[in-house]
């Protein structure tokens, strides 16, 4: 079962003047709102027991970031890039991502929940112990990502590509779509409905007959 984050303590509300960043990339135990954080690169950025409503990160990128025990609520992630970064017990709820990328990253126990996720990039990362509920990741590429224990619900996934990433266990059956982007291999051993069976078998050339 997916882990939410553990908020230990009391969260201080604060502003982002009021943190150092470039000097000692830390947020401790805080409530953010309404912050922007544009076109910014921030490198090794550790965030922990801490909350973001109404913020802007678009067009930013974290290098080797670490957050754990996170919550982003009706953030705005749109083109953001994350590059080897590890995210743990972090929750995007209403958060706008489209066009993300979590490249070669690490996220376990994360939950997406009613987000914008068009055209997001997973590449040669991993996701452990992760949800996806009433997402839009339409034209979402994972490349090369290890899934373990990840849930989609209710989620439109219209023509998302899975290269090299294995669907297996994974149950695909509540969500909608009328084309993924997958071969035979990757999708071996996932979970459908009866009427994306007949969707993929048109995909793989068979022909059902009555």
């Amino acid at each position: 079962m997916i882990q939410p984050p553990r908020f230990a303590n009391s969260l201080l509300e604060t502003k982002l003047a009021a943190i150092p960043l470039h000097e000692d990339p830390e947020v401790f135990n805080a409530a953010l709102s309404d912050e922007v954080m544009q076109e910014t690169t921030y490198k090794s950025l550790h965030i922990e027991n801490s909350m973001f409503t109404n913020c802007a990160f678009t067009e930013s990128e974290f290098l080797q970031a670490d957050w754990q025990d996170v919550r982003f609520e009706n953030c705005d992630f749109s083109n953001v890039t994350l590059t080897k970064c590890t995210l743990t017990r972090v929750e995007f709820l209403n958060c706008r991502m489209t066009g993300v990328e979590f490249g070669e990253s690490h996220l376990h126990d994360v939950r997406f929940g009613t987000c914008v996720m068009d055209y997001a990039l997973f590449g040669s990362g991993k996701l452990r112990t992760s949800r996806f509920e009433s997402c839009k990741l339409d034209f979402a590429h994972f490349y090369s990502t290890l899934l373990e224990t990840v849930a989609f619900a209710d989620c439109s996934l219209e023509e998302v590509t899975f290269e090299q990433t294995s669907l297996a266990g994974i149950d695909l059956s509540s969500n909608h779509f009328t084309q993924l982007k997958v071969g035979l291999e990757e999708i071996k051993g996932s979970h459908v409905s009866p009427m994306q069976a007949l969707q993929f078998a048109t995909l793989f050339g068979l022909v059902i007959k009555e």
